[in-house]
């Protein structure tokens, strides 16, 4: 019997239904990280526009703002996210990962409304609380997006939407890029409020995540959360019995049963302190990779290059609008964000890191040797520089796609996917808060070092850490490809872990 594709395109929405349900919570929790994007561009675009140099006038009625308010205005970001990032792990453990994501986009919506109406009373410091706010929300974002999707996908698409953060992020910021070129501070303000709002309600309908539920002895919800996300629908019953309406696979079942296991594991051995803690080999490995993952990212420059790509344009000096610039490289991150999702479960980990590294280093070099050879209008040759006037906004393109196919979204899904499973939420927190002080030690000495050594200087350093980083990750980074969570432990203790497309 023939069959019609009505009837054969059922079937298979119906026999993938979990990648569906998987790929909607992913997608809501990535949606955290595209407001993140918004909070990290921002600035960007809402500097030159308070302070009259993006070719529009002063929006404030006092004038440009003092350089050093700027400065916090810039940086309150990642400092406000250094300590909410200290107590995100309690708060993911105590209220779990679902409650920790709502409350993040919550104050997220309120931050953004309060930097909006900061137009009406131009107060400085109602600003800066605002941006700080903003931080707030990051620092919990950062590991409750990255731990709830790794608990509730399944090791096959682990990699594809453990990714998603980094994509998301990247259309946060193209956008804020995009709107912030034909709209002032405050209306841009109010404009961002947009995703959060629909993020606070898209999250309501996504399930908590199953490993969090048993961890602390809610049964039955981690069993329908772990139903819901593997397409298998709730038993119906009738005339008293009980059916279900869909049989559960063996995958389900394993996860069940894996998810019992870890319960009672952690009755019988809780999480020892911190610093206990840290003298298992299998606990401080993974935590130094990923913290030192997580100083190459920040020191690559990357933060330092989206908070103010419009000011390195500036200095540039280059005929192109520098709007324009700004929007392309924004265009063209979201772009090889984007696509690199297509290939870490396909390329691994750490050829990605690798390769990322280095096209990184070589961007950076290349913007920093025209940035030194033009340096003093009086004594640079006009006709090369005219002639070279096309390498920062290429620099800044091929930079871009470099460090969105490893670094953009690599290490968050490390993040994810090493630290072990009794210590993920306090080592979570603890390695996201420490990358947030290096965007903060990175944003809040740009202008200082730019100033000292010069803008060639600034990028040469951002080069050496570049293409370090991707050195490290190849040799010191095991790869994760395929492995489910618990082989990836394995690792640590020191047993081998066995190929594997087994279920979380």
């Amino acid at each position: 019997m023939k069959t019609s594709p009505q009837t054969a395109i059922t079937a298979w929405i119906k026999a993938n239904k979990k990648y569906f349900h998987q790929g909607y919570a992913a997608v809501m929790a990535s949606f955290t990280y595209f407001a993140m994007g918004e909070i990290r561009s921002w600035s960007s675009s809402g500097i030159p526009s308070i302070q009259g140099k993006d070719g529009r006038n002063a929006t404030l009625s006092q004038g440009p703002l003092p350089v050093e308010v700027v400065s916090w205005i810039t940086s309150a970001v990642p400092l406000g996210a250094i300590f909410s990032a200290l107590i995100a792990g309690f708060v993911l453990q105590k209220y779990g990962r679902k409650v920790t994501l709502l409350a993040s986009v919550a104050v997220t919506l309120v931050a953004f409304v309060v930097l909006a109406t900061s137009k009406i009373h131009e107060i400085p410091a109602v600003m800066i609380a605002a941006r700080a706010m903003m931080g707030i929300t990051v620092g919990f974002s950062m590991p409750s997006a990255t731990i709830y999707i790794a608990e509730c996908t399944d090791p096959k698409i682990r990699g594809l939407l453990g990714s998603l953060p980094a994509v998301f992020m990247a259309f946060g910021i193209s956008f804020v890029y995009l709107m912030g070129a034909f709209m002032p501070w405050h209306i841009l303000s109010y404009v961002c409020t947009a995703v959060p709002l629909f993020t606070l309600i898209g999250i309501i309908f996504s399930p908590e995540s199953p490993v969090w539920l048993v961890a602390n002895g809610k049964i039955k919800e981690a069993d329908r959360a772990s139903n819901w996300l593997n397409g298998i629908e709730e038993p119906i019953v009738k005339n008293g019995h009980a059916t279900l309406a869909a049989r559960k696979s063996q995958a389900v079942e394993e996860l069940l049963a894996k998810a019992k296991e870890a319960e009672a594991q952690a009755q019988a051995s809780p999480p020892p302190p911190f610093f206990t803690a840290l003298r298992s080999k299998q606990v401080w490995h993974p935590f130094v990779l990923c913290l030192a993952v997580m100083v190459f990212q920040q020191w690559s420059g990357v933060n330092a290059i989206i908070f103010n790509t419009v000011t390195i344009f500036n200095a540039a000096n280059v005929t192109i609008d520098m709007h324009l610039a700004t929007n392309i490289v924004g265009a063209v991150q979201l772009f090889a964000t984007f696509m690199s999702i297509l290939v870490v479960d396909k390329a691994g980990r750490r050829i990605l890191l690798f390769l990322s590294g280095i096209v990184m280093s070589m961007s950076m070099a290349a913007i920093g040797a025209f940035f030194f050879l033009f340096s003093d209008p009086e004594t640079a040759d006009a006709e090369l520089r005219s002639k070279l006037e096309w390498l920062p906004l290429v620099s800044l393109i091929v930079y871009m796609i470099g460090y969105s196919i490893g670094f953009a979204c690599v290490p968050f899904l490390l993040l994810g996917e090493m630290l072990p499973a009794r210590m993920r939420n306090l080592l979570g927190a603890a390695v996201s808060s420490f990358n947030l002080a290096m965007t903060f030690l990175v944003l809040k000495f740009f202008t200082t070092i730019y100033l000292s050594i010069g803008f060639h200087g600034l990028f040469w350093i951002y080069a050496v850490f570049s293409l370090a980083g991707g050195i490290f990750g190849y040799i010191f980074i095991p790869e994760t490809k395929g492995k489910t969570l618990k082989e990836i432990e394995a690792h640590f203790v020191g047993n081998a872990p066995v190929e594997s497309q087994g279920t979380v």
